[in-house]
């Protein structure tokens, strides 16, 4: 206990300040850049968006197809086309693209490039309805030679 009255822990208690805490100066407000779009704007106003569920097969709608930057070279590209809603609904432009293509429409200009693509686009779904029209056909012609 001799330790204890040599030590005088009631001396070695904090002081207490009887000045209250200064608040921290505010923080000065930044002058940024402004954000500017380098995209360019394009020539017409899109469409409202259209709900697929309600749009009939046969309408035709405009499809915004966004190519990211897949390559160092490259920018992201946005093409709006005109395409059948059955072949958004039916997802039917999506084994159209492959590398070959996108090199293709990625060299050229904007406007070249969406011309491209549209053809791309009406070739690959007049294709895939033959395709489908075909299968049908043909399901037809084995029913009718089950039932004879």
């Amino acid at each position: 206990m001799k330790w204890r009255n040599k030590f005088k822990p009631i001396d070695r208690q904090p002081t207490s300040n009887s000045r209250p805490v200064t608040p921290p100066p505010p923080r000065k407000r930044r002058k940024g850049n402004p954000i500017t779009n380098s995209l360019p704007v394009s020539e017409f106003e899109p469409e409202p968006l259209v709900d697929l569920n309600e749009t009939d097969d046969n309408e035709i709608i405009i499809n915004r197809i966004c190519i990211p930057r897949l390559r160092p070279s490259w920018t992201t590209r946005k093409f709006d086309i005109c395409v059948p809603a059955r072949a958004v609904k039916y997802n039917l432009l999506s084994s159209m693209f492959n590398w070959e293509m996108l090199e293709r429409i990625m060299e050229l200009p904007e406007i070249e490039a969406k011309n491209m693509l549209q053809n791309c686009v009406d070739e690959h779904l007049q294709n895939e309805f033959a395709k489908i029209i075909q299968q049908l056909q043909n399901e037809i012609e084995a029913e009718e030679d089950e039932e004879e």
